[in-house]
């Protein structure tokens, strides 16, 4: 056996190995045969044949960068870098929680069919095409995803629908459950989605007046399952506006009934829909409202002149302009009589006592109380009560020289309800003691005497009068008289106290004594008669 030119074995068969060779090195050979007695053959023809490549035993890189991506609740997505080898890398193993589940030619792999909501390890290792495998990677891991929502919520119930306005209609309703959570609400009018709503309410705006709407809302969760519709409901926006204000009233007048108020009437306004009142304006500006078409405007000052107008509104709020306005001035303040009481005390007492009325509901009150004496003129008034309020002396009116005299006091704002009037003498007389109260309102309460005056006629006289000069505007004039039976009061006196009781005690009041100056007051009685006296005194009007 020879390996180019050069003998390295013998055979005694027709077959040789020639081991030990290099690789991938080629070699030539020929064979010669021999016999016993050392006889050889030439040699064949050559035979060539070149020894394989070394086998591969190198293993590639192991693969690094795996990361581990869940992307649903069944799938988790594998990437990595490259492996290298000295020939090639082929592909990759794939290891799930230590156990092979796949290989792949790429860098990448999806490992799906998994559970949800559970965690998983991965790693990788690389092989080639010799079989050689290299070491599994660092683990990477990652969780599934938790199952897909797929259960709706439940249908919202309790839907209202409420109109507001003629382009408004609200909703309200129930709140929906869900497994995982209620993300909102869709809104449907007359079957067709208009809105969603993150809460249990929603308000409808730019609707068409007078129209009829019919509601629906289904509940949606964050996986987009939707509940059926609920029970539907239905509103009708309202009527448009109303903004066409009433006519102007017209025909207003103004009349003073009183110092304190005038009393007001108008035609009545017409509007599309309907008059709800007026409202009244003195000197410019509102002191009422009126549903009908006149007012009593209450509380004014006395002689003052005021200016009206008035004005109608409807129920939707729109005011007619202000009328044509109308004046008046409010009548003068006078003092005027409320009511009297009278007493007689028997010859020989010192005092006199009598119940007297203050009603309620009277305004500036003074009262008046009048006491005559006839004989022998020993006494006089010491003090007068009200109750625990005491009187103050105008005036006593008595000459020294007949026998007869009159006082008159005051007691301003005297207590409402009824109470005695006490009349205390300065001593026990054997004169005759008649007394009378009147009460008047209206009256000055800070200075409510102007002036006084007194007058005594002696036997024979058949009058009695006394002048004195008022002061003020509208004062009235009041007087006591002790005298003869059968007195008569002056023209435009006004009797007060009836001289019937007692038969000789009378008294009258007078005015208003509309401007200031001389003023009377008198009283005539049968002529030849015995002797009078007469207390007068002007009472102050109130502002």
């Amino acid at each position: 056996m020879y390996r180019n030119g050069t003998q390295v074995a013998t055979s005694a068969t027709t077959s040789y190995s020639d081991t030990g060779l290099s690789s991938s090195t080629s070699y030539t050979y020929t064979v010669s045969a021999f016999d016993a007695a050392g006889n050889n053959s030439i040699q064949s023809t050559s035979a060539s044949a070149t020894t394989q490549v070394a086998p591969d035993t190198t293993p590639p890189s192991v693969p690094a960068g795996l990361t581990a991506t869940a992307t649903s609740s069944s799938q988790i997505n594998l990437s990595w870098t490259a492996s290298t080898d000295n020939v090639g890398v082929t592909g990759y193993n794939v290891y799930r929680n230590g156990t092979q589940i796949a290989t792949s030619a790429t860098t990448s792999y999806s490992d799906t069919g998994l559970s949800a909501s559970t965690s998983y390890s991965y790693t990788v290792s690389a092989f080639d095409a010799a079989g050689n495998n290299s070491a599994q990677s660092t683990s990477a891991s990652a969780t599934t995803q938790v199952a897909p929502d797929t259960t709706p919520p439940s249908v919202p119930a309790g839907l209202t629908a409420t109109a507001t306005s003629s382009s408004q209609i609200n909703l309200s309703w129930t709140a929906s459950t869900d497994n995982v959570g209620v993300t909102g609400y869709k809104v449907f009018r007359n079957g067709a989605q208009v809105a969603t709503s993150a809460t249990t309410s929603y308000s409808d705006t730019g609707l068409s007046a007078s129209t009829s709407y019919s509601y629906t809302v289904s509940a949606f969760d964050a996986a987009g399952n939707n509940s059926a519709q609920s029970t539907s409901a239905s509103a009708t926006t309202q009527a448009p506006p109303d903004t066409t204000p009433p006519s102007v009233p017209a025909g207003l007048t103004a009349t003073a009934t009183s110092s304190s108020q005038i009393n007001l009437s108008w035609t009545a306004s017409t509007d599309n829909v309907g008059v709800t009142g007026y409202k009244v304006y003195r000197n410019g500006t509102q002191v009422a409202s009126s549903a009908t078409t006149s007012y009593s405007d209450t509380g004014l000052s006395s002689s003052t002149s005021y200016s009206y107008t008035v004005s109608a509104f409807d129920a939707a709020g729109n005011n007619s302009a202000q009328s044509a306005s109308a004046n008046a001035t409010t009548q003068a303040r006078i003092i005027t009589f409320v009511n009297s009481s009278k007493a007689i005390a028997p010859i020989g007492a010192s005092s006199l006592s009598w119940a007297h009325t203050i009603s309620s509901g009277l305004t500036d009150t003074i009262l008046v109380v009048g006491v005559g004496t006839y004989g022998g003129l020993k006494a006089s008034v010491s003090g007068i009560t009200y109750g625990s309020q005491n009187f103050t002396k105008i005036i006593r009116s008595n000459d020294g020289v007949h026998a007869a005299a009159t006082e008159l006091w005051y007691l301003v704002n005297p207590a409402i309800g009824t109470n005695n009037i006490n009349v205390t003498m300065t001593s026990s007389t054997n004169d005759t003691i008649i007394a009378g109260a009147m009460t008047f309102a209206h009256v000055n309460q800070t200075a409510p005497i102007d002036v006084s005056a007194g007058h005594v006629t002696g036997n024979g006289s058949s009058s009695n009068s006394v002048t004195i000069n008022t002061i003020n505007n509208n004062d009235s004039l009041v007087d006591i008289i002790l005298g003869p039976t059968a007195q008569t009061p002056a023209a435009g006196q006004t009797a007060t106290l009836n001289q019937s009781s007692d038969g000789f005690e009378a008294g009258s009041y007078k005015g208003p004594i509309s401007n200031p100056g001389a003023a009377s007051m008198s009283w005539t009685y049968p002529a030849n008669s015995t002797v009078s006296a007469m207390s007068v005194a002007a009472l102050k009007v109130d502002s």
